[in-house]
């Protein structure tokens, strides 16, 4: 009778038994081994009673060590095969008015939804949207480096450091690039640069106006660390060595706070928050592309 009540209880919990009856006293019935078959998947049938796929190969326990206090895995409700009155759904029915919007059941299979603008107002909205990117830009002004340096007012090594990777040592030794990433070559080749900032034109690399007005705002933040890029030791071509963040804050009576400051400046700017496509592609609207004369 135990051997069938440990039996009966390990079956709630999907665990397949077949063994004999234990031979010998006092505590011999220990050596009793258990034929266990575990179960593999489990599914619930239209009448809510929960089936269980066991593995084909048993393995060979010793009985005593089988657990049979697990809750009964069948005794969990099933899930409804149909979500309730009042439930929140989403329409996935491409035909639909409401297709993409949140709603709530009414009386299955129908659901209220409540629009805010008809498909027809959104396509609308998008065109206008499109339109107003197209236009932008076709606006956009291009410069090369040098003429980039002379329209932010900025010697060209230190405009050079900053558009592409610049690795920095920071005060608790751990290294981060405070580069903008305008302009990317990897070393098994191709180019990489950022829509609406940078494009390449053969071998000459093209800036427009966004990252003129980027490259403004981070030397309005972080002035000190311009000056420090001018002082800097041009890097060798392969090979450049980490630039010590500590130059760039000398003056800082809190020099870690001063790093943290700008490395949390970096994170959030478009350029660092943006994915690098290829240089072919770059501009973002390559029609509209306008390179400025000096």
């Amino acid at each position: 009778a135990a051997v069938q009540q440990l039996k009966d209880a390990l079956w709630k919990r999907g665990v397949q038994v077949e063994c004999g009856q234990a031979q010998g006293r006092g505590d011999d019935w220990k050596l009793a081994l258990a034929e266990v078959r575990v179960a593999e998947s489990t599914l619930v049938d239209g009448e809510g009673q929960r089936r269980y796929s066991f593995h084909a190969e048993p393995e060979m326990q010793l009985f005593h060590l089988l657990r049979c206090d697990e809750a009964d895995l069948r005794s969990q409700p099933a899930r409804p095969s149909q979500p309730p009155a009042g439930a929140e759904v989403l329409c996935v029915d491409p035909s639909s008015e409401a297709f993409g919007e949140t709603g709530r059941v009414v009386a299955w299979p129908e659901a209220s939804f409540d629009l805010l603008s008809t498909r027809a107002e959104r396509d609308a909205l998008q065109h206008e949207i499109d339109g107003r990117i197209k236009r932008r830009q076709a606006e956009l002004g291009w410069y090369n480096l040098a003429d980039l340096s002379r329209r932010v007012s900025l010697d060209m090594s230190i405009v050079r450091q900053l558009l592409g990777s610049l690795v920095a040592r920071c005060p608790d030794n751990m290294r981060q690039d405070i580069g903008m990433g305008l302009m990317c070559e990897p070393r098994n080749g191709g180019s990489l640069c950022l829509p609406c900032y940078s494009m390449r034109q053969g071998k000459t690399w093209l800036f427009s106006d966004l990252a003129a007005e980027a490259l403004e705002d981070y030397h309005r933040k972080f002035p000190s660390l311009f000056d420090a890029l001018r002082h800097r030791q041009a890097p060798t071509k392969g090979w450049a060595k980490d630039f010590e963040l500590r130059n760039a804050f000398v003056n800082s009576p809190d020099l870690g706070y001063a790093a943290a400051k700008l490395i949390k400046y970096c994170s959030g700017c478009a350029w660092r928050q943006m994915r690098l496509v290829p240089a072919a592609g770059g501009a973002g609207g390559a029609g509209g592309r306008r390179p400025m004369a000096r």
